[in-house]
C-alpha cells in the first residue's frame, strides 16, 4: 500500500538524518573533552579493556593525558567518517530494498524483470529451484520477491537507478534528470566499498568506476564534514525521489509534505 512506502520513507529519513546528527554531536563531545585534557582539568581515565571474553576477569587500562589525546584524535580524524558512511550508505540500501518489497507485495507482476537480457542462467536456475520446492503460490511469489531484492544491490548498483533494476517505476528518470548525483553516488558507493574493503586505501575498482576523481592508486581521499553533508543530501534526494515516483506512477499517489519538499531541494 501507498501509505505503507510513506511510512517506510518517513522512518528512512529520520534515521538518515540521525547520522548527522550523532556526527555532529560526537564531534561535540570529543572537542569539549579536548579541552579538558589540554587544560589538565581531566588527569587520566580509566576504560575497560579487551579481554578474554572466556573468563570472568574484567582488566581496566589506566590512560594518561597523551594516550587520550590519541584516543580522541583517532575518533575525530578518522572513525566517525567512516561509521557515517558505512551506515549511512547501508541505511539507504536496505530502505530502497524496502520499497521493493512492498511494491512486489501489491503488484507481484513487477517481480519479473523488465530486461530479460539481465537474466544469467543461474538466476533462472535458482528460480526453478524455488518452484520445485515451495508448495503454494504465495510461498513462490515470496521467495522469488526475496531472491529479487537480495539481486538488487550485487554487481553494479547504480543499475537500480539508471536500469531501474528494481522495476519500480524509474525508467530512464535518473538519466535525464539527476545524472550528476548518479555519478556522485557512484563515487560514495565506491568509498563505502574500499573502507570495508581496502582500509579506506583507493584501489584498482574504484579508479575505474571513479573516472573523474583526482586521487591515485593507495591514496586515502579526504573526507570532511562537507563532504558528508553532500552525501546525506544526496542519500536522502535519491531515496526521496525515489519514493516520490513510486508513489505517483504504481500507486498513484499524489506527494506531499516533507516527501515532497526534500525531493524539490534535490
Amino acid at each position: 500500500m501507498d501509505k505503507n512506502i510513506s511510512i517506510a520513507y518517513k522512518n528512512y529519513r529520520k534515521n538518515i538524518m540521525s547520522f548527522w546528527e550523532t556526527y555532529i554531536f560526537d564531534k561535540l563531545m570529543i572537542t569539549e573533552m579536548e579541552k579538558l585534557i589540554r587544560n589538565d582539568e581531566l588527569k587520566y581515565f580509566e576504560l575497560e579493556s579487551l579481554s578474554n571474553p572466556w573468563t570472568n576477569g574484567n582488566n581496566v587500562r589506566h590512560f594518561l593525558k597523551k594516550d587520550m589525546l590519541g584516543i580522541t584524535q583517532r575518533n575525530s580524524l578518522r572513525l566517525q567518517y567512516r561509521r557515517t558512511i558505512i551506515e549511512a550508505v547501508s541505511t539507504t540500501e536496505i530502505f530502497l530494498q524496502k520499497i521493493c518489497e512492498i511494491v512486489y507485495k501489491d503488484y507481484p507482476f513487477r517481480i519479473k524483470l523488465g530486461n530479460n537480457s539481465d537474466e544469467s542462467n543461474i538466476y533462472r536456475e535458482k528460480l526453478f529451484d524455488i518452484i520445485v520446492n515451495c508448495n503454494t503460490k504465495e510461498d513462490i511469489l515470496e521467495k522469488i520477491s526475496e531472491e529479487k531484492i537480495r539481486s538488487l544491490f550485487y554487481g553494479n548498483p547504480i543499475d537500480f537507478f539508471i536500469k531501474d533494476k528494481g522495476n519500480i517505476g524509474l525508467d530512464d528518470y535518473f538519466c535525464k534528470n539527476h545524472i550528476s548525483a548518479i555519478e556522485k553516488y557512484k563515487e560514495i558507493i565506491g568509498r563505502r566499498n574500499i573502507i570495508i574493503h581496502n582500509n579506506g586505501k583507493i584501489d584498482s575498482k574504484y579508479l575505474k568506476e571513479t573516472k573523474s576523481t583526482r586521487y591515485r592508486l593507495g591514496q586515502i581521499p579526504k573526507t570532511d564534514e562537507i563532504y558528508l553533508r553532500e552525501m546525506i543530501f544526496i542519500l536522502r534526494g535519491l531515496s526521496a525521489t525515489t519514493t516520490k515516483i513510486t508513489l505517483e506512477k504504481i500507486y498513484k499517489y499524489n506527494c506531499k509534505g516533507a516527501l515532497l519538499d526534500n525531493v524539490k531541494l534535490f
